[in-house]
């Protein structure tokens, strides 16, 4: 039976999760769902642009509280069976105050957490005390979310459930090969420090000094705080036109379409969106054996996997995939099926509309 689905994020920014939410509206709406996708904040994000392109209705805050809450309840019939998925911490904020009246009318209020942070303060304590009373399930794209969120706000295991990402696996198209065996590497996020883009830059510049005949490119898709300091350090550690800044791209072929090797060198992650577009292409990925990574990059068979800020085990791992290329294109296939078998959007719509 078709339902009326909101999905509720705290802005339009360019993320992971954003992204996630937009895929799995535009799979939800092709199922003849009623489906829109719902900000907090009023400004029109990088992200509402891709509205234009899907058959899913963008809405952004008034900037009235009021006149939201007004319009998120007309948005649902009086009969019951439809769904308000809030997919942040601060959208589940700015909605508390709507909670009961939602629940009154019958509609299932389904929380997300995509990150891992453990929302320390006693002001997000009173946040998730209050909306315990109404939420109907919470579910992560991660174990390790799970087990931080139940450790820090006690509520009961039956409303918890890990719901793993997914994304399209598009045809695989035969790739452009980079002349004279180059190798195109990539690094893929925003630019913070937790996502340690140095370490990559570092370890480059070893090889380039110390293995002058192993060719590459690395390409920087993403922007953020630390964008102008890696900038300099690129310019500083490697050579001239090797590394290349393209700043913000939404369009996920002209990111991983060119690649032949994703590399994630950050502090944590959960179950990270860019590994899986990256592997559902093909793209292998090198990436520190972090949060949920290790169920997505198997070690020596989807990718290779090495230990937080360990810049010699990083630089061995390029070594050995910079001296042989064919040893790229074997990870990739591979990670492509893994991506196809375990985590497709389809599979993460199935496990929430049981949940729903």
């Amino acid at each position: 039976m078709p339902k009326n689905v909101v999905h509720v994020l705290s802005s339009f920014k360019v993320g992971g999760a954003e992204r996630l939410v937009l895929d799995l509206a535009q799979v939800q709406s092709l199922e003849d769902d009623k489906v829109a996708v719902f900000s907090c904040r009023a400004a029109q994000d990088a992200l509402f642009e891709e509205f234009e392109h899907l058959a899913v209705e963008g809405m952004v805050s008034s900037g009235k509280r009021f006149q939201d809450y007004r319009a998120l309840w007309s948005w649902f019939p009086s009969t019951g069976g439809h769904v308000l998925h809030i997919h942040s911490p601060a959208a589940l904020r700015y909605l508390a105050p709507l909670l009961p009246l939602l629940k009154l009318k019958g509609v299932s209020l389904i929380y997300t957490r995509h990150g891992v942070a453990p929302l320390e303060s006693k002001a997000w304590g009173r946040v998730h005390a209050w909306a315990r009373l109404f939420i109907d399930a919470t579910t992560f794209v991660s174990r390790v979310g799970l087990e931080v969120f139940h450790k820090r706000f006690a509520w009961p295991r039956r409303m918890l459930m890990p719901v793993s990402n997914g994304v399209f696996v598009p045809d695989l198209k035969p790739r452009e090969t980079g002349e004279g065996g180059l190798v195109r590497i990539g690094s893929v996020g925003r630019m913070v420090t937790l996502k340690a883009q140095s370490h990559l830059i570092q370890v480059l510049s070893q090889i380039q000094q110390e293995s002058p005949n192993l060719r590459f490119e690395v390409h920087f898709f993403g922007d953020g705080p630390e964008l102008n300091a890696l900038q300099s350090e690129a310019g500083q550690l490697l050579e001239d036109g090797t590394s290349v800044f393209h700043g913000m791209q939404l369009d996920r072929e002209k990111v991983y379409g060119k690649l032949d090797l994703l590399v994630v060198c950050s502090e944590q992650e959960g179950l990270s969106l860019a590994i899986m577009e990256a592997m559902a292409r093909g793209v292998p990925v090198v990436a520190t054996d972090v949060g949920d990574s290790p169920k997505l990059v198997l070690n020596e068979q989807t990718g290779l996997l090495y230990e937080y800020a360990d810049l010699s085990a990083l630089r061995a791992a390029l070594e050995s995939l910079l001296h042989k290329p064919d040893r790229i294109k074997e990870l990739g296939l591979a990670a492509r099926q893994h991506i196809l078998e375990h985590y497709s959007l389809q599979k993460t719509n199935a496990d929430y509309q049981s949940l729903y």
